[in-house]
C-alpha cells in the first residue's frame, strides 16, 4: 500500500488540491446564496430573480 503511495504521489496530492478548490467553490456558493446574493448577471428574463432579490 505504501509503495502505490509513493508511486502516485504526485497524482494523489493533485487530486486532493482539485478535491479542495471544488468544495471552496461550493461553499462560496452556498454562502452566497444564504447572504441573498447568488445573482451575478443582470436579472431581467432570469426565472430565479424573485429568489435572489427578497
Amino acid at each position: 500500500m505504501l509503495q502505490f503511495i509513493i508511486q502516485n504521489a504526485a497524482t494523489i496530492i493533485i487530486s486532493l488540491v482539485l478535491a479542495i478548490l471544488v468544495v471552496l467553490a461550493i461553499v462560496y456558493r452556498v454562502r452566497k446564496y444564504r447572504r441573498g446574493e447568488l445573482c451575478d448577471c443582470g436579472c431581467s428574463g432570469c426565472p430565479h430573480s424573485a429568489d435572489c432579490h427578497k
